[in-house]
């Protein structure tokens, strides 16, 4: 199930539609009536996926909206899984091997919080409906304004779900806390051993709050290091994005929207060329028209990115590595 998207893509055809939309089993089975064991602990050997019932409506939800992504060519409407929310490019750890980059940044900053909610506000008013946003970094409780941000994304009534990401190196608290004290809210909690060190502490106010979470242990590939540029073919490269387990992750990063967080951060960074056509830039002036047909085409229709000459792949194929191996300094760019 790790790796639903790419055998979605395959089947292209809507003739095949009746194979694999399974959303009416779905929405017909009570999964509360599972015997799911402990249903907080319960884990996946291999890909470290918490079995809790809150994660596996979360992954329903998911499913169903990689359906919606071969609704009918001509339908005006959009749908997203999820995108991606950087608040902050600083974290309480630094991996040497971050799938998201954190390890290259030199000076991180948090994410201009006036420039955050304008870009939402188009997004959020010109898309039909969002399954998930995804609040993440670095360690998004390094951000102090992380209750403003909570609150504003709460307030969006065409999103289902609001995810923060954390390692358990901080618990919330006050303001901080309480805005995570809604229904829409739940915390993705990584477990990396004795570096998530308030780990159980986390676990005791959440509960204590009554805020729903999951946690799990991390299985990472070798995907998290910008290469020199490689070059490739095309078919290569579609073969690579086709595969890559990212590549439907849409990220928000400084007023702009990425296909994927390697990209949005490897783009930040300057350590990938600025390519327009896999960016939409929503501090633009723009109608909503226009806005949806540029979203709606870097969701549905690129082959592949300019970040992956840059990247190792993400894929059942890249090789498994030790999570969370930490560095002292920030890694250098490759030229």
């Amino acid at each position: 199930s790790i790796f639903v998207t790419p055998i979605l893509q395959l089947l292209t055809s809507l003739a095949f539609r009746n194979i694999y939309d399974c959303t009416n089993l779905f929405e017909n089975t009570d999964f509360s009536e599972i015997d799911l064991d402990d249903n907080s602990t319960r884990k996946d050997s291999d890909y470290g996926e918490s079995r809790n019932i809150v994660n596996i409506n979360r992954q329903i939800g998911l499913y169903k909206h990689e359906i919606l992504k071969i609704l009918p060519i001509d339908s005006n409407e959009l749908h997203l899984k999820y995108i991606d929310i950087v608040i902050t490019e600083a974290c309480s750890m630094k991996c040497i091997d971050c799938s998201n980059l954190m390890q290259y940044y030199i000076n991180p900053k948090h994410s201009d919080i006036d420039i955050l909610f304008r870009s939402l506000d188009k997004v959020i008013t010109t898309v039909d409906h969002i399954y998930e946003l995804r609040v993440l970094g670095g360690e998004p409780f390094v951000n102090k304004q992380i209750y403003k941000i909570i609150d504003k994304l709460v307030s969006y009534e065409n999103v289902d779900k609001i995810v923060i990401y954390t390692n358990a190196t901080i618990v919330p608290k006050e303001r901080n806390l309480s805005s995570l004290k809604n229904d829409k809210v739940f915390l993705d909690i990584t477990d990396y051993g004795q570096l998530s060190r308030n780990l159980d502490k986390l676990i005791g106010v959440l509960e204590l709050n009554s805020i729903s979470y999951i946690s799990k242990k991390p299985i990472w590939t070798d995907s998290g290091r910008i290469l020199p540029f490689r070059e490739k073919t095309k078919t290569e490269l579609n073969q690579m994005f086709l595969n890559c387990c990212n590549n439907d992750v849409m990220t928000l990063l400084n007023g702009k929207i990425y296909r994927c967080p390697f990209s949005a951060n490897g783009t930040n960074l300057g350590a990938i060329p600025y390519n327009e056509d896999d960016i939409v830039d929503l501090s633009e002036e723009k109608d909503s028209k226009t806005l949806k047909s540029e979203l709606k085409s870097l969701y549905t229709e690129k082959d592949y990115l300019t970040a992956c000459s840059y990247c190792n792949g993400r894929d059942y194929s890249t090789p498994k590595i030790v999570p969370a191996i930490q560095t002292k300094v920030p890694l250098p760019i490759p030229k």
